[in-house]
């Protein structure tokens, strides 16, 4: 094991300490979702956001590929949901669905699911950090150093443990993406910056609408400092692509 860690790249080990970061800050929520607790604290957005991401769970299966209404309504009577005798649609967090989608259908509890998830959602986030420091001219220490700070703001640790609010929590992580685009075409890799650009706004558009406003605004800011077209062109193709996917 020691030989193993010994042969890996400064990269992987980094990865690998991102990967612990969530694991650790993160992980004081798998208890809860162990012992099927379907909530933190009371009054918060959690159960009913578990419930939306298990429904797309069980619609995906039936054979709606694009889940279209709830179900199991009985599981989440305290949720804030119509009456069960009237069609609910799935309009809300299609992108927090679809990333809970494995562990719903591995048969995780819906709690332990949405908070697996979230983690998962945060550990890839880590990654693009990663990437996008280094490629703003920082070390590994300052990029990982990046990372923790931006795991550990108040906002974003409550957005998980205070208000359950998954849609946001993993909104929070699909930011990193616009930073990411934006680095790419700093270093004038256009073709990687505009199919990072559609990822983001696909993504955004179909997870938080509110995200998306201030993703939007992330983008102009940032896109307005450039002065090569060929990096405003980029930008403007890839968001105009993820808006419409």
């Amino acid at each position: 094991m020691k030989n193993i860690f010994k042969n890996l790249s400064i990269r992987q080990k980094n990865y690998l300490v991102l990967v612990g970061i969530c694991l650790v800050l993160y992980g004081f929520s798998l208890p809860y979702s162990i012992f099927q607790v379907p909530h933190f604290i009371g009054g918060n957005d959690f159960k009913a956001h578990a419930h939306f991401m298990m429904s797309f769970a069980d619609a995906f299966v039936s054979g709606q590929w694009i889940p279209r209404t709830l179900t199991s309504l009985e599981l989440f009577n305290d949720a804030a949901l119509p009456a069960a005798d009237a069609p609910t649609f799935q309009y809300y967090g299609f992108f927090e669905g679809l990333m809970a989608l494995p562990f719903n259908i591995l048969h995780f509890s819906p709690a332990n699911a949405a908070v697996w998830a979230v983690i998962f959602t945060r550990i890839l986030c880590a990654f693009v950090m990663y990437e996008t420091c280094c490629l703003f001219g920082a070390t590994p220490t300052v990029a990982v150093l990046a990372n923790f700070a931006f795991l550990i703001s108040p906002y974003t640790m409550s957005c998980f443990y205070s208000r359950g609010a998954l849609a946001e929590s993993i909104s929070h992580s699909l930011m990193v993406l616009i930073f990411y685009g934006f680095a790419l075409s700093w270093k004038q890799k256009y073709r990687q910056s505009i199919l990072i650009y559609t990822l983001a706004f696909a993504a955004l558009s179909l997870c938080h609408n509110i995200f998306l406003l201030y993703g939007t605004v992330l983008f102009l800011v940032l896109i307005s400092t450039s002065f090569r077209w060929q990096a405003i062109f980029a930008g403007g193709i890839g968001s105009v692509l993820g808006v419409l996917l």
